[in-house]
Parts: C-alpha cells; sequence; structure tokens
C-alpha cells in the first residue's frame, strides 16, 4: 500500500509539474518577439532555450542531496516554491518595452524596426484565425513538417539521456544519485552549446 501511494503522489507531483512546465516555452517565445527585433531573436532564443538546461544542471547536484536528506517529496516541494518565487518576480518586473520604464526611446526604436513588416504578418495572422484551420490541415504546410522532424531527431536523444543516465550509471557502475551528480552535471553542460546555433548554420552557408 505504501508503494502504491507513493508512485500515484510521485505520478502526480510529476503532472503538475508538467502542467507548470508547458507554459515555459510560448511564454519565452513571446518575451522574445517583443523584447528583439527579428535579426537578434534566433541569439536570443538559442540563450533561453540553452537556459532551460540549466535547470538539467542544477538537478544532479541539489536535488539527490535533498532527497537523501529529507526525502523526494522535500525536493519536489523545495524546487516547487523557487518555481513560484521567480513566477512572482516575473509577474511584477515584466513589462512589454512600450510601457516599461527601464526602456529608453533608443532601445525601444531598435526593439521596433521591424514594427511595420509585423504589422502586415499579424494582418495574414488574423486572416488564417478567421479561417480556422483544423489540426490536421497543419500538416499539410511544409513549415510544421520542418518543425515536428526537427523534434524527432533532437528529443528522443535528450530524453533518453535524460531518464536513463542515471539508472545506466547504477546499474553499471554502481554509482548512487550523489555520486552520479558530477558526470551528469558534464553531460547536461554539452547542451549549452545550443547556444551556438543561432550564428554556426548562417556561417556554414557563408
Amino acid at each position: 500500500i505504501i508503494t502504491s501511494t507513493s508512485v500515484t503522489l510521485f505520478i502526480f507531483a510529476r503532472f503538475v509539474l508538467a502542467l507548470g512546465e508547458a507554459g515555459n516555452f510560448p511564454a519565452a517565445i513571446k518575451a522574445t518577439a517583443e523584447y528583439f527585433p527579428k535579426k537578434d531573436r534566433a541569439f536570443s532564443t538559442s540563450i533561453f532555450n540553452a537556459g532551460a538546461t540549466v535547470g538539467a544542471l542544477a538537478a544532479p547536484v541539489t536535488i539527490p542531496f535533498i532527497a537523501k536528506a529529507w526525502g523526494w517529496e522535500a525536493a519536489f516541494l523545495i524546487i516547487g516554491a523557487l518555481g513560484f518565487v521567480w513566477m512572482g518576480f516575473w509577474v511584477f518586473i515584466y513589462k512589454k518595452p512600450e510601457v516599461h520604464p527601464r526602456v529608453n526611446a533608443a532601445e525601444l526604436a531598435y526593439i521596433q524596426q521591424d514594427k511595420e513588416s509585423e504589422s502586415v504578418v499579424e494582418e495574414k495572422v488574423e486572416e488564417a484565425q478567421e479561417k480556422k484551420l483544423s489540426f490536421a490541415q497543419c500538416f499539410k504546410f511544409k513549415q510544421t513538417w520542418a518543425f515536428a522532424f526537427g523534434k524527432f531527431m533532437t528529443d528522443g536523444v535528450w530524453w533518453f539521456f535524460l531518464f536513463w543516465t542515471p539508472a545506466y550509471l547504477k546499474s553499471v557502475y554502481d554509482m548512487d544519485s550523489t555520486q552520479a551528480a558530477l558526470p551528469l552535471f558534464v553531460l547536461y553542460m554539452i547542451t549549452l552549446l545550443s547556444i551556438i546555433g543561432r550564428w554556426l548554420p548562417s556561417n556554414l552557408v557563408d
């Protein structure tokens, strides 16, 4: 009964965590679009995408020790509480650039340099929304397939490493969660190389 309850509570906690994580990337994309002109968005996207890995970097050097000291429930509670602290900062500090008191006129002009072309895009988006494309109709566009293929080729590898590396280190090298902290940290640190994704393709083309 205890085992069944623990697994159930773990699944429930992970489900709630997933709900919170789901809004991260749409919010980051929106913030990027609001604060960066088109020419800078690829680089800023690579930064926040790499920033998402910071959690994976911090996890092996913090969560195992918290769980070992106070139990896995405490690991969820402490890390979850930090998320609410960050959300509080975001809610009270983040504002659109045109109304943000710390964005000066020169910065605002730089941010909005694509405003005319974007207004045309927004009109097209509104027209597309009026048509209300179904989910199945999205597969008629090559952009959908390009995005899906890219995610298929990368996410499988990343999540495989994320979920199975700790088990591999335990079964092959008999490492517990605290002993595996350093190799996991190094592994996840490699993913920060996504920052170069902004300029590497353009340099290869040139």
